[in-house]
């Protein structure tokens, strides 16, 4: 079992789902990138143990353009900038409550 935050609940400043437990292995990885399947049909992409998308399916492409480093030149070119800044974001929030960032060994 792995603890990972979840900076989405840090800013929209709810006192619960700031950490989830993750119970499974990665259903998908690729470099810093994993995604577990979190529930019925919702999916969290982590980078380390913090948590960048929260998604109903696997965003392989997404996953695939944050590893290379370059901007979808599609609609997803929001989603890549959001998983970024999520990341940063996570970052700030982890140094806060004192949560330890590490890549997730499963």
């Amino acid at each position: 079992m792995t603890k990972v935050l979840n900076p989405f609940a840090f800013m929209l400043e709810r006192r619960e789902d700031r950490f989830y437990e993750i119970k499974t292995k990665p259903v998908y990885k690729n470099g810093e990138y994993q995604v577990f399947k979190y529930a019925d049909k919702w999916y969290v992409t982590c980078r380390k143990n913090l948590i960048v998308t929260e998604t109903t399916g696997i965003p392989k492409d997404l996953i695939e353009a944050l590893v290379a480093g370059k901007e979808p030149a599609d609609y997803s070119k929001h989603h890549y900038y959001r998983a970024l800044e999520a990341y940063q974001d996570a970052l700030i929030y982890a140094r806060n409550v004192g949560f330890k960032v590490e890549d997730i060994q499963m």
